[in-house]
């Protein structure tokens, strides 16, 4: 391989590639981080917030915001689908582009104002 060729694979590896996404994983003791993680503005495309298996009790209000692509979303979800149960007062406002959520179980949960999840950041 020439060198011109070696470097246009590493540039096409460097821009097609997500070399920075990163996988954060909490447990239901990580409440607090959790939330702050989900609205930091630090997530980048193809981050994934993986949740262990438990009970996240009581998120109340929290922002997930961030700006995945359609090749590399930004998703929060359950380690084992169905085994990261939401409960209690909830309300998750999504906003920003290619927000995924996956295998997540609300039981028992309500919202704490009038929607579990929103689809904006402020409510106007």
């Amino acid at each position: 391989m020439n060198k011109k060729s070696f470097a246009s694979t590493i540039i096409a590896v460097i821009f097609v590639c997500p070399v920075l996404a990163v996988t954060h994983t909490f447990t239901p003791t990580d409440i607090g981080s959790l939330k702050i993680k989900m609205s930091d503005g630090s997530l980048q495309p193809g981050d994934t917030l993986l949740l262990q298996d438990g009970t996240y009790s009581h998120l109340d209000k929290v922002s997930f915001t961030g700006n995945g692509t359609a090749d590399y979303p930004i998703i929060l979800k359950a380690a084992n689908t169905g085994n990261a149960i939401i409960s209690g007062k909830t309300e998750i406002r999504m906003a920003g582009s290619y927000l995924q959520l996956e295998g997540l179980y609300f039981h028992k949960a309500w919202a704490s104002d009038f929607e579990m999840i929103e689809f904006q950041l402020d409510i106007v």
